[in-house]
């Protein structure tokens, strides 16, 4: 919203914006984890909930006094960022990737060759 006041010799200016937006963000992962002696496969869901508000008002005013000029500017502005649900789920299955592997030299794509992958065998991790 602007708001444009002409006065005697000047102007008096309003500007109101207000901006809102909401995001929601869903990640799947899997991750593939030798540095542990587990040797674990974990599914990872996360969702995420974000919602932005921001408010800014800008006040102005000008004047002329004979030769003099008078200008002058308030502003003030305001933003948050609710986070109202965000939650998680991982599932971790241990020994899921075969112990040969541990001494081989493989590129990271060939890891896939050597997962044992049984989600009856999965256990939530908190």
């Amino acid at each position: 919203m602007v708001l444009d006041y002409e006065i005697k010799d000047g102007k008096i200016f309003l500007k109101n914006f207000y901006s809102s937006g909401a995001t929601d963000i869903n990640r799947y992962n899997e991750v593939y984890n030798l540095a542990n002696t587990n040797r674990t496969f974990s599914h990872e869901t996360y969702q995420e909930n974000y919602n932005n508000n921001a408010l800014n008002n800008i006040l102005s005013y000008e004047q002329r006094f004979g030769k003099m000029l008078i200008q002058s500017t308030f502003a003030n502005s305001f933003s948050n960022k609710n986070v109202p649900s965000n939650f998680s789920f991982i599932f971790e299955q241990r020994n899921a990737i075969k112990s040969e592997v541990l001494n081989s030299i493989i590129p990271p794509y060939d890891l896939l060759n050597y997962t044992v992958v049984d989600d009856s065998n999965s256990f939530w991790k908190p």
